[in-house]
């Protein structure tokens, strides 16, 4: 799924190429079939598979396709359409335009996350989080991805039998389960790089928590991260939780009780 909103899109086709007489531009059947190859290098759109009129046909392509893919599309836009509808608005719309292909070019979210271990909190978060970043809201879903994350990480304790505090940090969290998860501990040839790449992980989860308390819409603050900061933050944390899936998924197995005796995990702010 892409980055822009309907509105946006709505935009590029009423307020940059224009809309005439029921006609999208100069477009006809024809030529807006050959658009997608022509002007944008993308070869496997069909206009003629989608019901409604060209606009139509056309809001939903570009409406449906992945950000990279939205971002070519808008390119031909300007190319085939170089002049806005409304002349008079020309440097205020193109800027827009080219905000937006910013956007799409540089701002790819990280797919969606299916968690390793089901709860219901991680999932809705989840999906409120690709509903904010879809809305081109990315500072909106900080406080929704640290929710998932959370959980999802508080999920796995709990699916292998790990004792924790009643609401543990999740740094602890995160140091817990590399402490206790076989998988997620490094050996092999490679294992002084791979420690590297996961203290550099650690790190990123440690700074989490304070830049969502101080820099998002979580608490009511007066510094905002921007939109960009806002999509790493995202980014970073599906990065995590895809690499943790794909480690522990294979073997996650009935949820067992502690073993007896088994230590708690102290709050010391040690590496990772």
């Amino acid at each position: 799924m892409g980055l822009l909103t309907e509105r946006e899109v709505e935009f590029v086709t009423r307020k940059w190429i224009g809309v005439s007489s029921g006609y999208l531009g100069d477009f006809s059947r024809r030529t807006h079939h050959e658009f997608y190859p022509d002007y944008c290098g993308i070869e496997d759109i069909e206009p003629y598979k989608i019901e409604g009129t060209t606009r139509m046909r056309f809001e939903k392509i570009l409406f449906s396709e992945t950000p990279a893919r939205q971002a070519l599309i808008l390119r031909g836009v300007l190319k085939k359409f170089p002049e806005v509808a409304d002349a008079s608005r020309h440097a205020e719309h193109l800027a827009r335009m080219e905000q937006f292909i910013s956007r799409c070019e540089g701002g790819a979210p990280v797919d969606v996350v299916t968690p390793a271990t089901s709860r219901v909190v991680v999932e809705q978060a989840l999906r409120e989080v690709e509903d904010r970043v879809k809305a081109g809201a990315p500072v909106a879903a900080v406080d929704r991805i640290h929710t998932a994350f959370h959980g999802f990480l508080l999920g796995l304790a709990h699916d292998r039998g790990i004792r924790t505090d009643p609401d543990p940090p999740t740094t602890k969290l995160f140091k817990a389960l590399r402490t206790s998860c076989p998988e997620l501990q490094v050996s092999g040839p490679h294992a002084e790089q791979l420690e590297k790449i996961f203290n550099s992980l650690a790190a990123i989860v440690d700074a989490l928590n304070p830049l969502r308390n101080r820099g998002t819409l979580a608490h009511p603050n007066e510094h905002l991260i921007e939109a960009a900061e806002a999509m790493l933050f995202i980014n970073a944390v599906k990065a995590i939780m895809h690499y943790v899936n794909m480690k522990v998924q294979p073997s996650i197995a009935t949820p067992k009780p502690p073993e007896r005796g088994a230590p708690e995990f102290d709050d010391e702010d040690i590496p990772f």
